[in-house]
């Protein structure tokens, strides 16, 4: 039942709702006015898939503050304090315009992707201390945590750490888990207070493994890299411990991924990102795949 109005219906369901009757009258042009800011990332993105096939005869004019909304569109036009500073598509504008630019990172930020993530439903979010592109320090990773609930866990990603290094991350952020990549003393595992992960770089038939650590993560074997390994490498393979699996997993295949191997667990990275910065709308867009 809906009241008078439309006064027992949230804000999202009365953008949803508007935009419905909008469809049914099939105009020629539809203005969509910032028709999606009371909806999260994750129900924008599905509602704007599932009106694609509606709009597809029309010409649609977007307003929106959110650039995940608009970046597929032909034509984007940049407004700066009332001034055109940039007309043109995504990529050329990302390239191009500051304005755009500092837009899309700002939005593509590490305390919006990991409150995205929390948002989503995560049940692990990684900072990855690791010399790399993603390299956090344990002053923004301790920042970055306090936006963690005790419902996620926190889990310090390392190549080739030392127990000092270990130790210290897991008493200063605080951490939760582990995930060593690279060569390291097996022994280490057992000196730890909280559970870890061992990354195996999937390259050939794996022999037994045998190591200390409470779970295993199989990956491509440049990690990070976005590119998956040969499936058939761990197929019939008989696995010890439970297990997470990773390399070059993204939205569209991680469903298939889960159905071949049915792991413990899933870990993305590149996966979630456009222009090497994490993606608000591709990190729902995975774990919503992942929950179904």
């Amino acid at each position: 039942k809906i009241l008078q109005g439309g006064k027992n219906l949230s804000g999202g369901q009365i953008q949803r709702l508007t935009i419905a009757r909008a469809l049914v009258r099939k105009p020629d042009i539809l203005i969509l006015d910032d028709s999606s800011s009371a909806l999260d990332f994750a129900t924008d993105a599905a509602l704007r898939k599932a009106i694609k096939s509606d709009t597809e005869n029309m010409t649609v004019f977007i307003v929106s503050q959110r650039f995940s909304t608009i970046k597929n569109a032909d034509m984007i036009v940049v407004l700066d304090d009332g001034k055109v500073c940039g007309i043109g598509k995504h990529d050329e504008l990302f390239e191009n315009c500051e304005e755009y630019r500092d837009i899309c990172k700002s939005q593509l930020s590490s305390k919006e992707a990991v409150k995205q993530a929390v948002k989503c439903r995560a049940d692990y979010i990684g900072f990855v201390f690791a010399k790399s592109k993603r390299q956090v320090g344990l002053k923004q990773a301790s920042y970055l945590a306090q936006f963690v609930p005790k419902t996620v866990q926190k889990v310090g990603v390392f190549v080739s750490p030392t127990l000092r290094e270990l130790k210290e991350a897991i008493r200063t952020v605080p951490l939760d888990m582990v995930q060593i990549h690279g060569e390291c003393d097996d022994s280490l595992f057992n000196h730890l207070d909280v559970p870890s992960i061992r990354a195996i770089p999937v390259h050939q038939i794996l022999e037994d493994i045998d190591t200390q650590a409470d779970y295993l993560l199989f990956d491509a074997p440049l990690a990070g890299s976005g590119k998956t390994f040969d499936w058939d490498l761990l197929k019939d393979k008989t696995i010890s411990k439970p297990y997470f699996l990773a390399g070059g997993l993204t939205g569209d295949n991680v469903r298939e991924a889960i159905t071949f191997f049915h792991p413990d667990g899933v870990d993305v990275s590149s996966g979630v990102e456009t222009d090497g910065q994490k993606d608000l709308e591709k990190i729902a867009r995975f774990i919503e795949s992942v929950k179904q």
